[in-house]
């Protein structure tokens, strides 16, 4: 028996997203992106004309689609394993290390399922449990189990339709215990000493302090096109950071006086290509182990973080020290400076008490 399903709407609230409306069945279903066609096409996540662009596409899809006998239906009855192995993520819609840890995750819980004879198990029929018996089984640490959580609910949230709520969200983030950077009482001096050690490291820890950019990954890949002709800033896009916007930032002149600008694509450590993740990583462990100036837990994101406790002690502003940080939220600032244990009301601005 043919089930006829409604004329197709693409809506666009006056506020809000794109989505494809119909009727299926009787029953109303909306998606705001193609994932369950196996299309990655999401048009929310950009602006002005492109992003009605692929809505008009992410329409045409559903209308081929439809017509050609799919039904929304058939991503229930499908395997867990067969739509989560079949989930086809586009590298141009994530940054490059998100791009890796999910595709890393995709292979985890794939194999997860084979192992434990799982590759059955039917969309609709996954329950909660089953997520975070993988959870627990494959993670270690407080840290892994919330990133790989994250990872697979936004994964899980893809193949599932709009009106169909994510089990992974049954599952509780672990709290993790925070881990203090301590800052630096005379980071002068530590820069100074960093600076008759290596001068790579030396820049990096300049510009993590001076530009709180994060060292591993922001600081590693610059090249000298990321700067304005004059060094004055730097311009990140939003897969080069970690909280998915645009940042623009300032360059200190005593910064730009140490910075000897080369051609656009060359990394201005290596010249060439960028050193390979964990090169700072090492080259700090190597500059800790030779020197008498570092006190117990600092590291490298010491330097980021005294510079965060600065910007705050000068402005006394969580919304300044959110905006030079970069975090996507304020949440994600108080979460921070309450790991740095910064005292965030003095007495003065406390009740008056009168006896």
């Amino acid at each position: 028996m043919h089930v006829y399903y409604s004329k197709l709407e693409l809506v666009k609230p006056s506020a809000g997203s794109y989505y494809v409306k119909f009727y299926f069945a009787g029953r109303r279903y909306r998606y705001f992106s193609a994932t369950v066609l196996g299309k990655s096409i999401f048009p929310n996540a950009l602006v002005g004309v492109e992003r009605e662009r692929l809505a008009q596409a992410m329409f045409f899809e559903f209308q081929t689609a439809l017509a050609s006998g799919w039904s929304p239906n058939q991503q229930s009855e499908a395997t867990l394993l067969e739509v989560v192995s079949n989930l086809k993520l586009k590298s141009d819609d994530f940054s490059p290390k998100y791009f890796k840890e999910l595709i890393g995750t995709v292979n985890r819980f794939t194999a997860h399922l084979r192992r434990n004879k799982l590759s059955q198990v039917k969309v609709k029929e996954a329950q909660s449990q089953l997520f975070k018996t993988y959870l627990e089984t494959s993670t270690t640490t407080v840290s892994t189990f919330n990133h790989e959580r994250r990872r697979l609910s936004s994964l899980i949230g893809r193949i599932l339709p709009e009106d169909v709520s994510n089990p992974m969200g049954r599952i509780p983030c672990k709290k993790e215990k925070h881990t203090l950077h301590k800052p630096f009482s005379d980071v002068g001096g530590v820069l100074r000493d960093i600076q008759t050690f290596n001068d790579n490291l030396f820049i990096c820890c300049l510009l993590t302090y001076g530009c709180l950019l994060r060292p591993h990954n922001e600081i590693r890949l610059l090249t000298w096109g990321d700067f304005s002709r004059d060094l004055s800033y730097i311009s990140l896009e939003g897969k080069r950071n970690k909280s998915g916007r645009n940042r623009i930032v300032p360059v200190a002149p005593q910064i730009r006086s140490l910075l000897n600008k080369g051609e656009a694509d060359q990394n201005i450590f290596s010249g060439g290509k960028p050193y390979n993740k964990f090169y700072f990583q090492l080259l700090w462990r190597r500059y800790a182990q030779q020197t008498n100036v570092l006190e117990p837990n600092q590291t490298l994101y010491s330097f980021r973080h005294t510079g965060a406790i600065n910007v705050y002690k000068r402005f006394k502003s969580v919304e300044k020290v959110r905006s030079v940080m970069g975090h996507q939220s304020i949440n994600t600032t108080l979460r921070y400076l309450r790991g740095l244990e910064i005292e965030t009301l003095r007495q003065e601005e406390m009740p008056l008490i009168e006896l």
